[in-house]
């Protein structure tokens, strides 16, 4: 035979439960069921005030980002708007330009015709716009013909 003991097992389910209920009596330990559960409850709130304040501190934080964001959309606007405003000044002041130097560099009969020709195309517009889709028409017939 073997010197070293068996450990102890529980005859039943009976037996077993009652070492479960009785051990920490016999060791001193007694917990009351209220305590207990006083003791889970406040963990469980615990637990709670957590989440919900971690969950609080996200959306504070995303909020944050949206709000920023926002502004920083609203400032690239302000931004866009103000060079495209600068832009459009300047454009103006070059084709201010332009005009001025293509009004004096035109002799007079010239610069008459011209108004001339602007004056029957706003008297009529749909004949000239005909005559000229006419003349691109042509050119491009002619043009694709001579190449085949």
């Amino acid at each position: 035979m073997s010197d070293t003991p068996e450990p102890h097992r529980p005859e039943s389910a009976e037996e077993s439960r009652h070492n479960r209920d009785e051990a920490p009596q016999e060791l001193g330990l007694t917990i009351a069921e209220s305590d207990l559960t006083q003791t889970i409850a406040e963990s469980s709130d615990k637990a709670d005030i957590e989440a919900r304040t971690e969950d609080a501190d996200i959306e504070a934080r995303a909020q944050d980002t949206v709000r920023a964001t926002a502004d920083a959309a609203h400032r690239g606007a302000a931004n866009a708007d103000e060079h495209a405003r600068d832009i459009a000044g300047q454009v103006r002041e070059q084709v201010v330009r332009a005009v001025g130097t293509a009004a004096t560099a035109t002799p007079a009969p010239v610069a008459a015709r011209g108004r001339q020709l602007a004056d029957i195309v706003r008297r009529h517009p749909i004949p000239v716009a005909t005559a000229v889709a006419s003349g691109f028409g042509l050119t491009w017939w002619a043009t694709r013909r001579g190449r085949a």
